[in-house]
């Protein structure tokens, strides 16, 4: 904080002419140097923590609390006011993006006879895990169960899940 210093004498004159000094020392001192942080991306339903540095006590916009997890239903921009000892202010904002979750679908439900195969195939997500273990489209072969009920998972790149059961 660099804090600039300034000292005055006036010189005060009365209605009938007579003089009189009086000083005032005036102290002007910076803002704070408040950061919100970085920008957040995260997926729909997931939580986030907004935390500034740089001021002696903070007030955030839409309701935020300092350092306290919530759950943000879309995409905005939260201000942070920081305050510094002196009552000086200074603001920052950060973008938390929320992006939509992927719908998967990993295909109509399929009966098959026994000794037979089939593949399931997903969509709707860029990369799957099968609940198989499979990260592809596994092949099903039938014979040992008489019922399989399958899970899958599916991610777009930016690591956002949807589920969709089969």
């Amino acid at each position: 904080m660099q804090e600039l210093r300034s000292l005055e004498h006036p010189t005060l004159q009365s209605s009938a002419g007579c003089d009189s000094v009086a000083s005032l020392a005036l102290t002007i001192t910076g803002n704070p140097s408040v950061i919100a942080g970085a920008d957040q991306t995260i997926c729909a339903g997931e939580s986030v923590t907004l935390s500034a540095s740089g001021a002696a006590s903070y007030a955030w916009d839409n309701g935020v609390i300092d350092g306290t997890s919530f759950t943000p239903t879309a995409t905005a921009t939260y201000t942070i006011t920081g305050t510094d000892v002196n009552g000086c202010t200074a603001t920052d904002d950060v973008l938390v993006t929320v992006n939509a979750l992927p719908i998967v679908d990993a295909g109509t439900d399929q009966t098959i006879c026994a000794g037979e195969s089939v593949i399931l195939t997903g969509s709707g997500a860029t990369t799957y895990s099968w609940s198989s273990g499979s990260n592809t489209n596994p092949p099903i072969q039938n014979g040992l169960i008489s019922h399989q009920f399958y899970v899958l998972v599916g991610n777009f790149i930016l690591g956002i899940h949807g589920l969709f059961f089969a």
